[in-house]
């Protein structure tokens, strides 16, 4: 397996999509690798707090899956090109920046950290 660089990922996050919704906060991505095919959703961290993967959905094109119904036996394919949102329920966050990391599996590299730093005004 080869991995993907840093600033590569660092683009996966779509810009100016972390914002607090009435149940929590959420943001986006869009897939500017390659396709690939996440097999689970390993932690989501933010701010250096670990968020309970119960707490978590993703959401992409028609499909509303937890982020712990993302299995191998159940992958989530994310096509080049395509975007998916994360969901947090249970918390929201405090004006300024924050940094989060979204830890996956993919089938195609393997564990990959996928870092974010936004501002919610």
């Amino acid at each position: 397996m080869f991995s993907v660089p840093g600033y590569l990922l660092e683009r996966i996050y779509v810009k100016g999509s972390l914002k607090n919704t009435e149940e929590g906060f959420q943001f986006q991505m869009r897939n500017v690798v390659d396709s690939g095919t996440l097999s689970r959703v390993l932690a989501l961290e933010v701010d250096g707090e670990e968020i309970p993967l119960e707490d978590v959905t993703v959401v992409t094109g028609e499909k509303v899956l937890s982020a712990t119904e993302v299995t191998p036996s159940a992958p989530l394919h994310f096509p080049v090109g395509s975007t998916l949102t994360v969901v947090v329920k249970g918390r929201k966050l405090d004006p300024g920046e924050h940094k989060i990391n979204l830890r996956v599996n993919t089938w195609e590299v393997g564990a990959i950290t996928i870092p974010i730093k936004a501002e919610i005004g």
